[in-house]
């Protein structure tokens, strides 16, 4: 196996950040009353930044590691909710990477790759259901869960299109990469 690119050796850092960030906000989340982790989608966030970042492999990595990492450190996500959010936490980050380089000229871009970056992650978790939620507990069927997951989730997702977009023309802005 080949020496990483100076580019990919450059991510990594950046990678470690977004990860600590997926850890730190859910757990402020907990800090309040009442379950938000559901509602506020706290760990989204640095995943979509990490989407618009990082190279798609390192970005779905993103994705994948922080929910069981998460769990492992501080007992969230649930178990059976864990593998759930490992799908769909890792198609928004490799989808929104993908979309983003591929358009990355095109004004639109941020946009496209954020738009894609919710869908697929829906998409992910509604398969992910349909093949193994029996597996894991889940009696409901798959369309249903995601469908309440995705209503809960409404007050979560305008802070992902609230908050991402600035937040990635700035740091963009600041690296000289936008």
């Amino acid at each position: 196996m080949g020496a990483l690119s100076e580019e990919r050796l450059r991510e990594l850092p950046v990678a470690g950040l977004l990860g600590a960030a997926g850890l730190a906000l859910p757990a402020v989340c907990h800090m309040f009353p009442g379950n938000l982790g559901p509602v506020l989608l706290p760990m989204y966030l640095p995943v979509f930044v990490g989407g618009f970042l990082l190279s798609p492999p390192l970005a779905a990595m993103l994705g994948l590691l922080l929910p069981p990492l998460s769990m492992v450190i501080t007992g969230m996500p649930p178990a059976p909710v864990c593998p759930l959010m490992m799908a769909e936490l890792t198609a928004l980050g490799g989808a929104t990477a993908l979309v983003y380089k591929a358009l990355k000229p095109r004004k639109w871009a941020l946009w496209a790759g954020l738009l894609s970056g919710i869908v697929s992650s829906r998409a992910a978790g509604f398969f992910f259901l349909l093949l193994l939620g029996n597996f894991l507990g889940i009696r409901k069927p798959a369309w249903l869960f995601v469908a309440a997951s995705f209503i809960t989730g409404l007050p979560g997702t305008l802070p992902q299109i609230i908050v991402v977009p600035p937040v990635v023309k700035v740091l963009e802005a600041r690296r000289g990469g936008g």
